[in-house]
């Protein structure tokens, strides 16, 4: 199994991946708020908060230290969190 990321599949990154949970629904985040004086609160519904993927990824065996480096500094730049959120799409077969 493999999975793209911003546009790239993990197979083009010389890595293997195993899918550890995919949830078909991010959570929800519920907006409620207390009224002074009152019981209870006031309901202002929800909405979908994030959605976490769980991927387990192997490096597929490499000549040399030189060479592993070389793919897992690739994967880090890939996947870098600070460049904003990605598209992930799973895929089923290579």
């Amino acid at each position: 199994m493999g999975f793209y990321f911003n546009g790239v599949s993990s197979k083009e990154m010389g890595i293997k991946a195993h899918l550890v949970s995919w949830n078909t629904v991010p959570t929800l985040r519920g907006n409620t708020g207390a009224v002074p004086g009152k019981s209870g609160v006031i309901d202002f519904g929800a909405e979908y908060g994030e959605r976490y993927i769980d991927i387990y990824c192997n490096v597929y065996p490499k000549a040399n230290f030189e060479a592993l480096t070389k793919v897992l500094d690739g994967v880090a730049d890939w996947l870098d969190p600070t460049a904003g959120v990605k598209q992930v799409i799973r895929l089923l077969r290579w």
